[in-house]
């Protein structure tokens, strides 16, 4: 039996609400944030697919954006990363065939991670540009910022190895009749 709309649209909003919480509890400084917010809207792309994973990153990034920084003209840069999470790792599971193994799992938390570390990187670089930040701290941070990345990146496939087997579960219902 496939996901009824009220269930997606009510388990979405779950992972959205969860990918909130989960943002405002980082630890963070100005140019670096180690967070988990991203396992919420890695779930969303790879259970619903690129669509559902993309608008759950997108409402997540308007909502974090609103709340912690307010909106400015890199506003629509700031949401590509929590975007991509939920789109890419839907993307990504799409073109697997939504094959959830351990390692079709490190491979979408990797390439997710480094795309929103570039999403973010070109945020940070354009803020100080335009706001005259020190771009130079950006410099140095930058391979601090990818070690953070690629740990991230392993702790969320970590985390997802025990859950894979319920998302894969999850998954074969929302495909079957």
């Amino acid at each position: 039996m496939k996901f009824s709309k009220i269930r997606i649209l009510t388990t979405s909003a779950t992972l959205t609400a969860l990918s909130v919480i989960l943002y405002f509890l980082s630890a963070r400084s100005d140019t670096i944030a180690f967070t988990i917010y991203g396992l919420p809207l890695l779930l969303a792309g790879i259970v619903f697919g690129p669509v559902i994973g993309g608008l759950s990153g997108l409402a997540t990034g308007i909502i974090t954006q609103a709340l912690h920084y307010g909106f400015t003209i890199t506003t629509p840069l700031w949401l590509l990363a929590p975007l991509s999470w939920g789109l890419v790792s839907g993307i990504i599971s799409y073109l697997m065939k939504y094959q959830i193994t351990y390692k079709t799992l490190i491979c979408n938390c990797l390439i997710t991670s480094f795309i929103c570390f570039a999403f973010n990187t070109l945020g940070i670089y354009l803020d100080g540009l335009i706001f005259e930040y020190p771009v130079a701290l950006i410099y140095t941070t930058i391979i601090l910022r990818l070690i953070n990345a690629t740990i991230l990146s392993f702790v969320f496939s970590f985390i997802l190895k025990d859950i894979a087997p319920r998302v894969a579960i999850i998954r074969e219902k929302q495909t079957q009749l």
